[in-house]
């Protein structure tokens, strides 16, 4: 909901207000903050004040990709894009103030928008769609996996961490984005929202890092991947996943195979399952480049 009216925006903040804002409530990272963050999200007081800056959609998009993490960290306390020794903590959200936090909110909005376009923006983009032909070949993304693959982009960020979605409805997701129906912004922070991006990718245009996530890798590349890994675990599980990163849909039966493999070399690794999908979803993409 976008463009709240003033009686919208009062019962948002008489639903924040009525909150028992104890010790415990206004710490960092409660619960209640928490609700206040998602309730900022939902409200679409935030898409709306970047709209009135910036009318261009795409910039617009691009600016409230940028300002909403960072917004939910003065909300919540918590780290999400930035560094919490970078901050200032007399601009963080204070719930025990008697003043609106609508108002707060858009006056912080508008201040964050108007103080780093220049940071933010590049040159306004146009839609992928316009590029595609009457058959629906999109030339641009054959444009951007060259030249991913000519300028060394793993040279020139080794730090790339590169989560690459397992399932066939990220196939869906990929055609989305070829034809236009969704926007490399949009994606990208429906991405963050679910927890599969990684902070890394944040040095790229938005469309290259979606080609590393998303792009279907050929079968003669993937399938190189087992070889990539000196130890025996991880190849043979790199085995079991190169065939999910091609764009065909893998049968119940491979896909278990696959998630028990993860979960037994993640157990016997002691990391974390969401590090083994990302070494190898960066391994993908690095063959994707070659």
């Amino acid at each position: 909901m976008s463009g709240l009216t003033r009686e919208q925006r009062d019962e948002l903040d008489a639903r924040i207000r009525a909150i028992d804002w104890t010790e415990q409530a206004c710490a960092y990272g409660s619960e209640q903050r928490m609700r206040v963050a998602a309730w900022a999200v939902q409200s679409g007081l935030i898409e709306d004040q970047v709209q009135r800056i910036f009318p261009n959609p795409g910039q617009a998009a691009r600016m409230v990709e940028w300002l909403q993490p960072r917004l939910m960290e003065k909300i919540t306390g918590m780290e999400i894009v930035s560094n919490r020794s970078t901050w200032n903590e007399h601009n963080l959200w204070d719930p025990t103030r008697n003043t609106s936090f609508c108002g707060w909110l858009r006056r912080l909005t508008v201040a964050m928008g108007k103080a780093n376009p220049e940071r933010v923006l590049r040159p306004p983009e146009r839609d992928m769609s316009a590029w595609e032909d009457d058959e629906g070949h999109n030339p641009v993304l054959d444009t951007i996996q060259a030249d991913m693959g000519g300028s060394g982009l793993f040279d020139r960020y080794p730090n790339l961490q590169v989560p690459r979605p397992v399932g066939v409805e990220w196939a869906g997701r990929w055609h989305r984005l070829k034809t236009g129906d969704i926007r490399a912004g949009e994606l990208v922070g429906r991405l963050r929202t679910i927890g599969l991006w990684d902070g890394s990718l944040d040095v790229l245009d938005p469309q290259v890092a979606l080609v590393l996530m998303l792009a279907p890798v050929s079968s003669v590349k993937a399938r190189l991947l087992p070889a990539m890994f000196n130890d025996a675990m991880w190849r043979d599980t790199a085995d079991v996943y190169w065939p999910s990163q091609t764009g065909r849909r893998l049968e119940e039966e491979e896909w278990d195979r696959l998630r028990r493999r993860v979960e037994t070399l993640a157990a016997c690794m002691r990391i974390p399952e969401w590090h083994v999908w990302r070494i190898l979803g960066t391994g993908m993409a690095r063959l994707l480049t070659d």
